[in-house]
């Protein structure tokens, strides 16, 4: 597996198994948490890099000063997410297991997921996973950074 930026702050992981189709596997590691499996394969040009654009493009929100701990946060979008998805983590196979939020406070994103507890779990690496509520923030910049720079390892791969 290829890592790209920082696994304690904001990282993909991943390997090309199939140049021509660009299909491989990958997972996002924010904050020493992962988000996806690295065990299902994937179009990284599609699904992969549009996980990250997806969280890239958080919209603000300010919350309440009530909404102070992971799972009222994850219970507030949740309900949101009942008239928009425009809060809602959209991806693919790699990480159905996973129900996840994000948003922008000023210069950070906050994504806040868990795990699916009504799925059964075939991959190894989310058989053991917290059934916690995950709340991190990262800097903006630093996922656009990572972004560009696994765009920038596709094209050379595809050379």
């Amino acid at each position: 597996m290829k890592l790209i930026g920082n696994k304690s702050e904001f990282a993909v992981e991943y390997q090309i198994s199939d140049i021509p189709n660009m299909m491989g596997y990958g997972k996002l590691w924010i904050k020493d948490e992962f988000y996806g499996t690295n065990q299902d394969l994937i179009y990284l040009n599609g699904y992969l890099i549009n996980l990250i654009e997806n969280i890239a493009d958080a919209i603000s929100l300010r919350l309440s000063k009530d909404k102070t701990n992971n799972n009222k946060i994850y219970e507030h979008l949740q309900k949101l997410s009942i008239e928009t998805s425009e809060y809602l983590i959209t991806s693919s196979t790699f990480t159905d297991n996973f129900v996840g939020y994000k948003y922008r406070e000023d210069e950070e994103v906050v994504l806040v997921w868990k795990i699916r507890d009504d799925v059964e779990m075939i991959f190894d690496d989310l058989k053991d996973y917290t059934k916690s509520t995950i709340l991190v923030k990262v800097n903006s910049q630093i996922i656009k950074e990572v972004l560009n720079k696994l765009k920038n390892e596709i094209k050379k791969a595809r050379a």
